[in-house]
């Protein structure tokens, strides 16, 4: 908000922009817990996977989380979630018949 608009507009345009200010100010902290908390469980599993290794434990490092995914997942409609299963569902049972498909050719040889 700049000076003019502050002294010389409608004082309940300067409530506008605090009340919009307030509501950025909740998400970027709500985004910036969010990163704190996968950053924390990436520490969790590098520490996990250092200490089983110092014990001759073989521990695999967790993969990185995709947040573009997790982001997308929470956005989709219930709808588009059961689609999206369904699709996925589809693609294994495909390629489990192609792999059965090729098991029967290979016995009928």
């Amino acid at each position: 908000m700049t000076p003019e608009q502050f002294w010389d507009n409608d004082p309940a345009l300067m409530w506008s922009y605090r009340i919009s200010y307030i509501k950025q100010q909740k998400i970027q902290n709500s985004r910036d817990n969010q990163l704190a908390y996968f950053q924390g469980i990436y520490n969790c599993s590098a520490f996990n996977t250092v200490i089983n290794s110092a014990f001759g434990k073989k521990v695999e490092y967790m993969e990185m989380l995709d947040l573009d995914k997790i982001e997308k997942d929470s956005k989709m409609t219930e709808e588009e979630k059961k689609k999206e299963s369904k699709k996925i569902l589809e693609q294994q049972l495909k390629a489990e018949l192609m792999k059965t498909m090729n098991i029967l050719k290979k016995e009928s040889e």
